[in-house]
């Protein structure tokens, strides 16, 4: 689709109706603060970016722009790269924030980010938390809609699951406004159905206690040293099937020297290609240096954690993915029932691999027990209805810079598209999370039996298919 010749022409009925600190023009100072996709190849440049203020500001924008020619897109703080020809629709303004502390719950505006709601959390309730997404900048609707991981997924399922997420108020495509919990389908597809059944402008979420002395932060390992500690993080994962409140992800950068957020005492510049284990305890030091001791004692390993609250954990990486537009890139998150060692070892294989063919814009995670079948619920209660058996989720991603040659990121897109079977053996059966489809992934096998009931809801929620989501609308 191309670029309307008139945006301002056809939206000029709209405009009139909004504040002039609504409107961002790509000659404002904001324009790419509400824009910018983190993945380069997918910004469109939008003529417009619109910045409600407000749910009644937002359904008069909806009305309009549904029954327009115009292309538009929803977006909250970019994680999966939105973006439009014509016109974006800024949720950034969306902050409220109140804590019932009767009902134990808390109801938290789309537009802010997890961090935003964990620092409300410590201020009116510091013995309690939320499910929240790890990294601080990742924006609290979109998230949901894609599943939502956390640390506390291994103990509590996902964010989307019906313990943790309750409720949402949802802009439908007529500009009505409703709550998903009247709605049960809609409710269900907002469960990590990868958007595009409305626009979430508030949800609902569960509050409960929660220690607030856990131990967390990174163990640097050489990686001279790679042979020993992935058979101690192996021997680790096969000896604590379901550990309590314990997770981990082993981050293999590309190699080089980087400035790397996250450190207790400032961000720390690493040379060479070190792997970094970000360990998570929510059981105190104590008991996390005892159940990490294998990575703690290995020669040469640095340790930089401290012992914190849920806020301070997500403190030590808040600067993580603030660069966006850097890159052509294209990414995946893989749900696995084990890892062992080799797996470890053609993970760190392959990002090596990458740096020798595209560079050092590439990387991968291994998210450790990071999932578990669903608290109080059945697979049936949420549109992603995710393998019982998944325990774990690989991460990873391919990029070059984004002035590369369309050659050069055309190769990215295919490591990406072939990475599963080099890591993971051709052998493998693969499960691709919501938040890890790209445009090259086939949504229906992440869906499986409920693809077909989604399909149906997305006719009903977005009957002229106008909104953009991971479901389409035929079989």
């Amino acid at each position: 689709m191309a670029k309307s010749p008139n945006v301002f022409g056809v939206l000029e009925p709209l405009l009139k109706t909004l504040k002039p600190s609504e409107v961002v023009k790509q000659d404002s100072a904001e324009y790419s603060t509400h824009t910018q996709p983190f993945a380069a190849q997918n910004d469109l440049y939008p003529s417009v970016a619109l910045v409600p203020e407000d749910t009644q500001s937002l359904s008069r924008i909806i009305h309009f722009l549904y029954t327009s020619k115009l292309d538009f897109n929803i977006r909250g703080h970019g994680l999966k790269s939105p973006s439009a020809h014509d016109v974006i629709i800024s949720m950034t303004r969306f902050k409220g924030f109140t804590f019932d502390s009767t009902e134990k719950t808390v109801s938290v505006g789309a537009g802010m980010t997890w961090l935003e709601v964990q620092e409300q959390m410590r201020e009116v309730a510091p013995d309690h938390t939320v499910m929240s997404a790890r990294a601080a900048h990742v924006g609290v609707a979109g998230s949901i809609q894609l599943g939502g991981i956390s640390w506390l997924s291994g103990e509590r399922g996902w964010i989307s699951d019906p313990a943790n997420f309750i409720d949402a108020e949802v802009v439908k495509y007529d500009g009505s406004v409703a709550n998903a919990s009247d709605e049960p389908d809609l409710l269900f597809a907002l469960r990590g159905g990868g958007g595009g059944f409305g626009i979430v402008t508030k949800v609902t979420l569960r509050a409960f206690p929660y220690p607030d002395k856990i131990w967390s932060g990174n163990i640097i390992v050489l990686r001279h040293e790679l042979p020993r500690f992935a058979r101690g993080l192996a021997t680790f994962i096969s000896t604590n099937p379901t550990p309590s409140r314990v997770s981990a992800l082993l981050i293999i950068p590309s190699g080089g020297e980087k400035t790397e957020e996250g450190f207790v005492g400032g961000p720390l510049t690493l040379q060479g290609s070190p792997l970094i284990l970000q360990v998570y305890d929510a059981n105190g030091s104590e008991h996390g240096r005892e159940v990490f001791r294998f990575a703690l004692e290995i020669p040469g390993a640095m340790e930089h954690t401290s012992e914190t609250d849920s806020l301070g954990v997500m403190d030590l990486r808040k600067s993580s993915g603030q660069e966006r537009g850097a890159q052509n890139m294209y990414s995946a998150s893989l749900g696995l029932a084990d890892v062992d060692s080799n797996t470890i070892l053609r993970g760190v294989e392959w990002v090596d691999n990458m740096k020798t063919q595209i560079g050092e814009g590439s990387m991968m995670i291994f998210q450790l027990f990071a999932s578990s079948p669903h608290l109080n619920a059945s697979p049936g209660d949420c549109a992603w209805p995710r393998p019982t058996d998944m325990k774990h989720i690989l991460l990873y991603s391919t990029g070059c810079d984004a002035n590369a040659s369309s050659e050069q990121s055309s190769l990215a897109r295919q490591l990406a598209i072939d990475a599963p079977q080099q890591v993971l053996g051709g052998n493998s059966d693969i499960h691709i999370a919501p938040l890890g489809l790209e445009e090259f992934h086939d949504p229906r096998p992440t869906f499986g039996a409920h693809w077909e009931k989604l399909v149906n809801l997305r006719s009903k929620y977005d009957p002229e298919r106008r909104f953009k989501g991971l479901i389409g609308h035929e079989l």
